[in-house]
């Protein structure tokens, strides 16, 4: 009898700990689904119905759906009968964006900078949003595309109307030196060590009467993918600024790539990789990459073989 009631308490006691872990699991998928993140206890499938980033997750009884096609985006939580093709349909049948509402207000991270917080202008209503290649975007009634990547304000794009714009008589007297310097102040306004940055770029843009303007922070004399492009019109206004994967190279600055070895390196691959076939190659652009959380260095390599007309291959390079 006293076994019989002991056995029943530890099966009692495995039953409400199970319950407990699953309501955890789900608790916390849950929050993460209406916060329009991805689900934290569930396993990702194989099924990717495109290259947008549609994806599914199974979890312990439940399904999460992340749909994404042709800008639009949208989420669905549910039971593990979920079909995935029926729900793919019914996203992909919708006239409008799966979010969309009055007004947006983004999240707010614990460390997120004043200065990145200058990048929205929240008194303008945000009349809905969608996401595309990891990049939420947040379209006001001013019609000015706010950008965020993880939750983190990336940039602004404001919009064009070509045909008036093609309209505009330029500024003769605005220059490349004025336009350096207000790109010069709004960055320094709203960017971390903006001094790590190299100007890569100013150049003036005929058809959108504006100067297309870049920053890189280089490691040694390579650019990176952390980058700031920004576009001064002559009439003074910033009309585009985007600033990508900020401070995800900062432990790397102190690293020295050598190019001798670079070339030499590339030398070797290109030869073993055409063998005789290979009548010659000229180095394009390197970029310094980080790929499976690895720091490489992208070679990009023209390509010329016998009977074939040039075109370009991509070579690795192992920091």
């Amino acid at each position: 009898m006293e076994l019989c009631k002991r056995i029943i308490f530890v099966i009692c006691i495995i039953i409400i700990t199970s319950l407990s872990l699953w309501l955890l699991c789900f608790s916390v998928d849950y929050i993460m689904f209406k916060n329009h993140k991805p689900p934290v206890f569930c396993k990702e499938t194989n099924i990717i119905k495109d290259a947008s980033g549609t994806k599914e997750y199974i979890g312990l009884g439940y399904k999460v759906f992340i749909f994404i096609k042709d800008g639009k985006y949208g989420m669905q939580l549910g039971s593990l009968s979920m079909d995935f093709d029926e729900e793919y349909y019914k996203f992909c049948s919708l006239d409008e964006p799966i979010y969309e509402g009055p007004t947006w207000i983004p999240p707010i991270e614990s460390n997120l900078s004043n200065k990145y917080r200058n990048l929205l202008e929240q008194e303008n209503e945000i009349i809905y949003k969608y996401l595309t290649n990891d990049i939420v975007i947040c379209e006001d009634n001013e019609h000015t595309k706010h950008l965020l990547k993880n939750g983190y304000p990336v940039g602004f794009i404001k919009e064009f109307n070509l045909d008036e714009d093609t309209k505009q008589v330029e500024n003769k007297e605005f220059s490349s030196k004025q336009a350096y310097e207000i790109a010069k102040e709004y960055c320094e306004k709203n960017i971390e060590k903006f001094e790590q940055y190299t100007l890569i770029e100013n150049e003036y843009n005929e058809k959108y009467k504006q100067y297309d303007i870049e920053f890189n922070k280089k490691i040694g004399e390579y650019k990176t993918k952390d980058c700031i492009f920004i576009s001064v019109k002559t009439d003074y206004t910033i009309t585009l600024f985007i600033a990508l994967n900020q401070t995800d190279f900062d432990e790397y600055q102190n690293i020295e790539i050598d190019s001798a070895k670079v070339s030499d390196f590339v030398r070797k691959e290109i030869n073993n990789k055409y063998n005789g076939e290979l009548k010659k190659y000229e180095e394009q652009y390197k970029t310094v990459k980080i790929v499976n959380d690895e720091l490489v260095l992208e070679c990009s390599i023209k390509v010329e073989l016998n009977h074939v007309s040039p075109f370009i291959d991509v070579i690795y390079y192992n920091i």
